[in-house]
C-alpha cells in the first residue's frame, strides 16, 4: 500500500508573504548598524568675525553639553573660531 502525501499549495500571495518576512528578518539581522559607544558630552562656543584676520567679533553661539543652543547674538559669517569643552557627567 502506497502512502500518498498531499502538499497544500500556499498560493502566490502566501509565497510573497513568506519571502517578505524572511527578507525583513535577514535585513534586521545583518544590516542593523552596530551600537556606538557613548561619547563624552561636550559643549561648543562659536565666535564669528568680520574677516579672516579674526580681529572684530560680530557674533557668537554657545551650545551646552547636550547640543542645545543656549545663547546667540550678532551675525554668522564664514570666519569663526570654535572652542569645545567637555562636561563632567
Amino acid at each position: 500500500m502506497k502512502t500518498v502525501r498531499r502538499v497544500l499549495p500556499i498560493g502566490s500571495r502566501g509565497l510573497v508573504l513568506v519571502a517578505a518576512l524572511l527578507l525583513l528578518v535577514l535585513s534586521l539581522t545583518f544590516l542593523a548598524p552596530p551600537r556606538a559607544e557613548a561619547l563624552p558630552a561636550c559643549g561648543t562656543h562659536y565666535k564669528y568675525y568680520s574677516s579672516a584676520a579674526l580681529t572684530t567679533q560680530v557674533g557668537y553661539k554657545y551650545y551646552d553639553c547636550n547640543g542645545v543652543l543656549v545663547t546667540s547674538s550678532g551675525i554668522v559669517t564664514i570666519y569663526k573660531t570654535v572652542n569645545t569643552y567637555c562636561c563632567l557627567n
